[in-house]
């Protein structure tokens, strides 16, 4: 929805492949297959600071403090903001925490 957001704000054509995992997309795009991916943080910062890709902007209101040289896309696109949040889920019939071992 990112991408679809970017097209319509920037005028731009970006087309959305969709994949099962990060995984694959990040192969496709270190291979050469795909020119840009819109990915979350906590896969994308691991590999721009291992110097395999190279962050073009966030999608959040201000760059993010961990990542102060990428710039947020509302610096171009003023008022452009996307934000995202992780879950951590499991099944209901877990035991309760207080009889989980540590």
């Amino acid at each position: 929805m990112t991408g679809e957001l970017i097209n319509v704000e920037a005028g731009t054509s970006l087309r959305g492949i969709p994949y099962r995992g990060n995984t694959q997309i990040v192969q496709d795009l270190l291979g050469g297959r795909l020119d840009v991916m819109i990915e979350t943080g906590t896969i994308a910062f691991a590999q721009i600071r291992g110097g395999l890709l190279r962050g073009l902007a966030v999608s959040s209101r201000e760059r993010f403090v961990l990542q102060p040289d990428i710039p947020a896309i509302g610096e171009t696109l003023p008022g452009f903001e996307v934000m995202s949040w992780l879950g951590l889920q499991l099944p209901s019939r877990d035991p309760s925490p207080d009889r989980r071992a540590a």
